[in-house]
């Protein structure tokens, strides 16, 4: 591409649309002038042309308002949304309030599941939706608050279809057709199809500009850049689906494959935004523009900028002396060559366990989908192993293992191409040998609900010598211990192959069964980098508090990420809705809403010690943690297993890519008022245990437990529960 000549394009506004700015626009060798159809009517339009076209020559460009969600009118046009507070998501056309929200279309309601998450207003404000409504309008519940104002976009972690050209669309362009306007910019383009439907609706010699703003728009590149005439990058409403940090990446890889075709690529967003309301840039904006321009930019375009902003003509001035200045200074302008892979960008520094910084977190792959005559059912063990391989927190398997895999899995600590994995991920069926085969597609179906849970593309049908299996997985085969036990109980035969699951399921709310992809979107838009992660089976109490707080120092940690297991439960331990009641308790009386997460882990424990605790670890490296605490019995049972088995084996692993914080037993030390950590030995008559087995005894006896032993509030609520008649322990 000819990089000597840079196009300058702006967008017309209250604060440009006046011949003063237009005719120095005009002077400053502005090239196209851009009218937004996402804050502009029909009506608009057409007093917007005339009064353009009655000072200057310059070409007009109608930009799509596109398939965008946005929130409707708020009260004051800006409201707050407060963390932790529950808003009804509505398609009436209501005044918003931090109660009661319109999002628009109404289209996409009939779309939305429970468990999705909201962004929004660039991000500022983050909601999951938690219930749906006898109207059939959402509840959600506020992750993240903040300040949100009227007509703001709205992204969302799970996709849904819209048009990607609206009626009101559809009116600008005939109206352009009729007025002579043959430039477009096509809003949110996905793919040729979109763009395919434009050219349908303008004339054929009418120049196209594909806008690349999601990561639909990334992941069609190839397409969008073989159809269309020039590209346009929206850094703003790509930062909000692509983490911000990878955006001059994503700036760098878009302009190197637009300039193979060859088509020219334009920049938006952000160049001046300070100038909004400032007269003078910052020194990040102008070394910005420079760099977009070294980047190989063909046209920079200003938006708020001059539209809306104080000083329109103080702002194209400025992008006119920086693109002077960059053909005065620069010659020759180094190729950019960066390589993309198209795969989902992480929201945090921790990636996936088994990619490389190069990876990224890979698509799963679409599974071809055959005649579905076979079927197996499956209980809520499995159900739990589906859902963590299909939304990442297993990476980097995709499947059941085979029995190679296991093999690899028992003998080495990792899988057969060397990534490092020390648990068995294994789907045993109760029939006898199943009358399936390699290859074949077969139903997954829920065996109490009977309900499809997903499919499995078999690559392997095995059985194993299940002596031999559990005591190289457990290092026993005493049925006292409950995974040999369910092994033992378990089918002759077991199954390979990766899995597609149909529809997340979820144990409890959803607010509380986070995905990793969520929680590291919630870590980002924390600015945490450095989490702890804590499991747990129980309810907090004072050695737990003790030891988060002596993790978060350890680690300079931003952040502690509460995932207690939410998986089947034994008699005695306490309910799910107990744990994640009594944390929530604790958190509030603790202080902690700003530097604590709290989701449930829907995995159900083997009780395999050493390589359990490796493999909890991993699991929470993949929801983003950075460290993780590991107790002095982690996920072991009974004396199968030594306190310093787990140490040593993350020894013997070396790094796993998350950092084990160990800690011994901690204890109350009633002389002098504190907790500490002492080894079994040391133990003395000043020293009380924090017994999780006592704290239940006097809770189902309803007396307190000492204050020493668990935070009152925390047994303040418990103790309201049971005289409500709620359990709190399972029988």
């Amino acid at each position: 591409m000819n990089t000597n000549w840079i196009e300058l394009i702006c967008t017309i506004g209250p604060s440009s649309n006046n011949p003063y700015v237009l005719r120095r626009m005009k002077q400053l060798g502005v090239t196209l002038l851009r009218i937004n159809m996402s804050h502009t009517s029909i009506p608009q339009l057409d007093k917007m042309v005339k009064s353009v076209r009655a000072i200057t020559d310059i070409p007009i460009c109608i930009d799509t308002e596109g398939a965008q969600i946005r929130t409707g009118n708020v009260i004051n046009n800006s409201i707050e949304l407060k963390q932790g507070t529950i808003v009804e998501l509505t398609k009436k056309n209501i005044i918003g309030n931090f109660r009661r929200l319109t999002l628009t279309p109404d289209t996409i309601f009939a779309q939305i599941k429970i468990g999705t998450m909201f962004f929004l207003d660039f991000n500022k404000v983050l909601l999951l939706i938690i219930k749906k409504t006898e109207s059939g309008d959402f509840l959600a519940k506020i992750m993240q608050g903040g300040k949100i104002g009227s007509n703001k976009a709205v992204n969302i972690d799970n996709g849904i279809d819209l048009q990607s050209i609206t009626k009101k669309d559809i009116e600008a362009i005939q109206y352009a057709n009729k007025n002579f306007i043959n430039t477009f910019a096509l809003s949110f383009s996905s793919g040729k199809e979109s763009i395919k439907h434009l050219r349908s609706l303008v004339k054929k010699d009418a120049k196209v500009i594909s806008k690349v703003e999601s990561r639909k728009g990334i992941n069609n590149l190839n397409d969008i850049i073989q159809y269309s005439d020039a590209i346009l990058i929206d850094r703003g409403d790509l930062s909000r689906e692509e983490p911000i940090e990878k955006i001059p990446a994503l700036q760098k890889m878009i302009i190197t494959k637009a300039h193979q075709k060859p088509i020219p690529v334009y920049v938006a967003t952000n160049l001046l935004e300070s100038m909004v309301a400032n007269s003078f840039p910052t020194r990040a904006e102008i070394n910005d523009i420079a760099n977009t321009l070294t980047d190989g930019a063909n046209g920079l375009v200003l938006a708020a900028e001059t539209a809306v902003g104080k000083y329109p003509v103080q702002c194209v001035n400025m992008v006119d002396k920086m693109i002077k200045q960059y053909n005065s200074d620069i010659e020759d302008i180094a190729k950019l060559e960066t390589s993309w892979k198209g795969v989902d960008l992480i929201n945090n520094t921790i990636l996936p366990h088994g990619y490389s910084s190069d990876d990224y977190r890979i698509t799963p792959k679409q599974l071809k989908k055959k005649k579905d005559k076979q079927s197996i059912l499956v209980n809520s063990f499995i159900i739990s192993d589906i859902n963590n391989i299909a939304n990442g927190c297993y990476s980097p398997l995709t499947g059941f293992m085979t029995k190679e895999e296991i093999d690899c899995v028992l003998d080495n600590y990792s899988l057969p191409n060397g990534i490092i994995w020390p648990m068995p991920i294994i789907l045993q069926i109760s029939l006898g040998k199943p009358n399936i085969g390699i290859g074949e597609t077969v139903i997954l179906v829920d065996g109490n609900s009977n309900k499809r849970v997903g499919h499995i593309t078999i690559s392997d049908i095995y059985k194993f010598d299940k002596k031999n299996i559990t005591k190289r997985w457990f290092k026993t085969d005493s049925m006292k211990h409950p995974g040999v036990k369910r092994i033992v109980n378990g089918g002759d035969y077991f199954i390979g192959g990766e899995i597609k699951q149909d529809d997340a399921y979820y144990k409890i709310s959803p607010e509380y069964c986070m995905t990793p992809s969520q929680v590291r979107t919630i870590f980002a838009h924390k600015g945490w980098e450095r989490v702890v992660g804590f499991h747990t089976r129980n309810i907090p109490h004072r050695a737990h508090e003790y030891i988060q707080r002596k993790a978060m120092e350890k680690a300079d940690a931003d952040g502690l990420f509460i995932h207690p297991a939410i998986g089947e439960k034994k008699s005695g331990d306490f309910t799910i809705d107990a744990i994640i009641e009594s944390y929530k308790v604790y958190i509030d009386d603790a202080g902690l809403s700003n530097k604590a997460l709290l989701s449930g882990f829907w995995a159900n424990s083997w009780y395999s010690g050493p390589r359990e605790a490796v493999f909890t670890a991993i699991c929470r490296k993949n929801y983003g943690c950075s460290h993780f605490v590991i107790g002095r019995d982690h996920t072991g049972v009974g004396d199968f297993y030594k306190q310093n088995e787990i140490h040593d084996l993350f020894e013997k692993l070396g790094d796993i890519g998350i950092k084990p914080i160990f800690f011994n037993m901690v204890v109350y030390n009633s002389k002098k008022n504190v907790y500490e950590e002492i080894s079994m030995e040391k133990i003395s008559a000043k020293h009380k245990k924090v017994s999780g087995t006592k704290v239940r005894d006097l809770l189902t006896k309803r007396k307190f437990p000492p204050e020493w032993m668990v935070r009152t509030a925390v047994s303040d609520h418990l103790l309201k529960c049971i005289s409500k008649g709620k359990k709190i322990l399972v029988k």
